[in-house]
């Protein structure tokens, strides 16, 4: 009877500190699937920021009118797979939004955070509700007025599930 609650008291201790750790295990594997993330999204802007038409707006050459920029950071996002995309003026004035067109000529306050790492936020949206996502931001222009690019990679669901489970967590 000792040696069968000596092993109860070793089986209840092992539940415990798995159960105490659980909460540190799914943390590290979340910020890890953030990381992740946030490292994608910032090769995404960095290629993007080289890329010959933004560089060609950057540079004021071309015949790039106000009505093109409309369709410009929707083009640039679907082309680079990213959910949301501006293009930001020197001044910090949105010249496009991919996902909101009408917010045209609006402030961009996270231009502030340029070239920090991608970091995560919330933005809303036209219909008034909350996004989270994973930003960067980063200047596109080789000389001169330099654009700002804001891109950013939802929050999904799906990103939750591909957290590793810890041991003994099911």
């Amino acid at each position: 009877a000792a040696g069968r609650r000596q092993a109860g008291g070793r089986g209840r201790a092992t539940f415990n500190a798995l159960r105490r750790n659980q909460p540190a295990a799914i943390a590290t594997g979340f910020g890890r699937q953030l990381g992740r993330r946030e490292t994608d999204v910032d090769g995404i802007l960095n290629r993007m920021a080289e890329d010959p038409v933004l560089q060609r707006i950057a540079r004021g050459t071309g015949s790039i009118s106000p009505a093109q920029f409309l369709s410009v950071a929707t083009s640039l996002a679907g082309q680079y797979h990213l959910d949301d995309l501006e293009v930001v003026s020197p001044e910090g004035r949105i010249l496009s939004s991919a996902r909101w067109p009408a917010r045209y000529g609006h402030r961009e306050p996270q231009i502030a955070e340029s070239g920090q790492p991608a970091f995560l936020a919330q933005q809303a949206l036209p219909d008034g509700s909350l996004q989270t996502g994973i930003f960067a931001v980063r200047p596109a222009g080789l000389s001169g007025p330099l654009l700002y690019l804001v891109g950013a990679r939802r929050r999904t669901p799906g990103m939750l599930q591909r957290v590793p489970v810890p041991v003994g967590a099911t």
